[in-house]
This record gives C-alpha cells, sequence and structure tokens, in this order.
C-alpha cells in the first residue's frame, strides 16, 4: 500500500472515531449547556419545521430529505417556553422506524419511551410504520428552557461503520395547546405507512 492510501485509511478512521464520540456526549446530555440556551420560545400551537431554530435537536442527525435521524440511545430535543403552563399541552411527532427488531411480519418495530424535564419516564411506545405520535406534556412543562429527551433501547448502529446508534426518523413536529390535549396520553394517533424514507 502506498503512503496517500494508509494516511487516507488513518484520518477517515479518525473522523469515524471522533464523530462516534461527539454522538456519545450529545447522547449522554454531557454535550448540552440549558444555562447559555437562549432560543426563541416555542410557539403555542402549529407546525414546527424541523430545521427551525426553535428546536435544538441534541444526539440527532442533521436533516436530510425533510427527516432527521435519532444517533444516540438517549437523544434530546430543547425548547423554550414562556406561555401560561395552565393550559395543556401536546407535542405531535410524525415518526417512523429506521433498524429494529423484525416481527414475523416482517416490518420494523423500534420502541420509544420520553420524559420532559425531570418527569418519570413514560410508557413505551412501539413505532411501526410512519405514524403521528402525540405526547402530552403536562405539568412537565416549565417557563424558560425544556429538555425533552428520549430512549430508544433498541438502536442499532448503522451499516458500512457508521457510528450513529439508529432508532427513528422525525418527519414533522407540531404542537397544539388547548383543552383537547389534557385528555392525550402518549399514544399513537394515526397510522400511516409509507414506502419512502
Amino acid at each position: 500500500m502506498g503512503f496517500m492510501k494508509v494516511t487516507t485509511i488513518i484520518v477517515t478512521a479518525l473522523a469515524w472515531v471522533l464523530a462516534a464520540v461527539w454522538l456519545v456526549l450529545m447522547g449522554s446530555g454531557a454535550g448540552r449547556n440549558l444555562a447559555s440556551y437562549t432560543k426563541e420560545p416555542l410557539r403555542r400551537s402549529g407546525d414546527i419545521p424541523i430545521q427551525s431554530g426553535e428546536l435544538i435537536w441534541s444526539g440527532w442527525s442533521p436533516v436530510v430529505d425533510g427527516y432527521r435521524l435519532s444517533a444516540a440511545l438517549r437523544p434530546d430535543i430543547l425548547f423554550q417556553w414562556s406561555h401560561p403552563l395552565s393550559d395543556p399541552c401536546a407535542l405531535t411527532l410524525r415518526l417512523f422506524p429506521v433498524i429494529g427488531i423484525r416481527p414475523a411480519d416482517g416490518s420494523a418495530v423500534q420502541v420509544l419511551e420520553w420524559r420532559l424535564n425531570d418527569s418519570p419516564w413514560n410508557a413505551p411506545l412501539a413505532v411501526s410504520g410512519e405514524q403521528d405520535s402525540t405526547l402530552n406534556l403536562g405539568s412537565g412543562l416549565a417557563n424558560g428552557a425544556n429538555v425533552l429527551t428520549f430512549r430508544f433501547p433498541d438502536a442499532r448502529p448503522g451499516v458500512n461503520g457508521d457510528p450513529r446508534l439508529l432508532a427513528i426518523g422525525v418527519r414533522r413536529v407540531s404542537i397544539d395547546c388547548g383543552s383537547h390535549a389534557a385528555d392525550e396520553q402518549l399514544l399513537s394517533t394515526s397510522f400511516e405507512q409509507s414506502g419512502t424514507r
């Protein structure tokens, strides 16, 4: 092997190692600094573009083809809140599984757990196919910085040396604060099978 080829292999390996270390830090929460988080407050209702500055995605891949992929076992979404806490609010995410358990029917399934700030972990949700999943933010919502933390027990590394721990993709985020959100629990509100990823 020539010198250039060896150098290229070494540089590529170091880049993968550095990417893996960064993803571990982001996924563990060590990379976030709430004290310096000064984004604009999240809106009270409507769609929130996944590339919007209203949300900080820690432990997630950049937006590609209109979606983000989880890239760690415990990624976060950070946001500011400055609205009344008396109104019940729910966050709806359009999710799809990336890599996961393969049931008998052959479709991919991923398990998702979540919590807001220091609230207890909510009951697990099975993500199978593309679906809208509604998270009731409840009493965990706080004025100022908020952290929505996810846990993916079935996340797996990507292919061809990809160090990301993949579990789900997020296509859309929306928030709704109103009377009907109080009745929502962690549930899947609609299922849509989609062949496009």
